[in-house]
């Protein structure tokens, strides 16, 4: 099974070929960094929802 997780459109003009392969790289670069902060806010807080915070991922870690 396959399926697309990120995808952008970059235009160029023919005078700058190269310039699209820089967008195109900042762009990966941008999506690829983590923010750590974000992730920390999802994180449970209650009793019940950190027991099934880690029963939850578990099914989706084996599908990744």
């Amino acid at each position: 099974m396959a399926f697309r997780l990120w995808a952008k459109r970059f235009d160029s003009s023919a005078d700058a070929p190269l310039a699209v392969s820089d967008d195109a790289a900042r762009a990966v670069a941008q999506a690829l960094t983590v923010d750590l902060t974000a992730r920390h806010r999802e994180a449970p807080s209650g009793p019940r929802a950190v027991d099934l915070y880690p029963r939850a991922r578990h099914p989706l870690r084996r599908l990744w």
